[in-house]
């Protein structure tokens, strides 16, 4: 597995997209913890975005015939941990 580089943290984003028409939903992010989580939630992206052959960002596409792993990646501790 190649190694994630960290971008510096006012670049780091997390978007969901959902696409109605094409009964999608959209994940996108770049920042290391959250691509590490949806990783083992959903598996390798769709697409990976490369710097200097590391990764610095993933995207993930899932059907909405998908309930469980929409539910998996949606959750709270999935997109933003359990910090105390």
């Amino acid at each position: 597995m190649q190694q994630f580089t960290n971008t510096i943290i006012d670049e780091q984003e997390t978007i969901i997209g959902i696409d109605y028409g094409a009964s999608v939903v959209n994940v996108y992010t770049s920042q290391k913890v959250v691509y590490q989580r949806l990783v083992k939630k959903l598996g390798q992206p769709k697409k990976i975005g490369y710097i200097k052959n590391k990764i610095v960002s993933g995207s993930w596409v899932i059907p909405f015939s998908d309930k469980k792993k929409i539910t998996s990646a949606l959750s709270r501790p999935t997109l933003i941990g359990n910090k105390k």
